[in-house]
């Protein structure tokens, strides 16, 4: 019956329990026994602690940050699994870059490092995909990117702390912007000296 099914969903994501279908499980059966042959996703996995969630307070804004990482290996490598359409480099290099995965990385490492005491430095994105063969890769940023996503990410929390201090949300600039012309690259400048 409609009525009670619609229930039972409803009391069980007010649970936070997860419902997936047969065929979403068998997907994520069949992922796990594809990453697990290639040695350098297992070996990642082979020991660690999953899940875990790290709260902490900015040193330099007060700002209380909070992440959730994925996997810890024993050793004290931060991983962070990530599904995706296309994990070979080309693909999943220019994702990265786009959707801000080594900030995010390095705030984990930053978060880490500050709730333990013990400097982290270390990071892998671990990536498989969700359609057969369910190929997978693991990468490790360089040092200097995951310097430069600290760098970046400091300003950032600069800059919500100052508009938390200001009340002021600017927005995008409110004019007409040239697709071809490489002028939003140019304006990037001046949205940052508006603080």
């Amino acid at each position: 019956n409609k009525t009670e099914y619609k229930e039972w969903k409803e009391q069980a994501l007010f649970f936070n329990r997860l419902i997936l279908s047969q065929h979403e499980l068998d997907q994520i059966l069949e992922m796990g026994i594809a990453v697990r042959q290639k040695k350098a996703f297992s070996r990642l996995f082979a020991s660690g602690h999953p899940h875990r969630v790290v709260i902490w307070q900015d040193r330099a804004t007060g700002i209380w940050c909070k992440a959730e990482l994925d996997w810890i290996t024993s050793d004290g490598i931060v991983v962070d699994l990530k599904t995706s359409s296309d994990a070979g480099y080309w693909f999943f290099a220019r994702q990265a870059r786009r959707l801000g995965y080594v900030n995010q990385g390095a705030f984990y490492l930053e978060g880490l490092s500050t709730v333990t005491g013990v400097f982290h430095d270390d990071f892998r994105l671990a990536a498989a995909e969700v359609d057969p063969p369910y190929e997978s890769h693991v990468f490790r940023p360089s040092q200097a990117q995951l310097m430069d996503a600290r760098d970046e990410n400091s300003e950032r929390l600069g800059t919500l702390y100052q508009c938390l201090e200001t009340n002021n949300w600017p927005g995008y600039l409110d004019e007409v912007i040239d697709l071809d012309t490489g002028q939003y690259d140019q304006l990037e400048g001046v949205i940052d000296e508006r603080f």
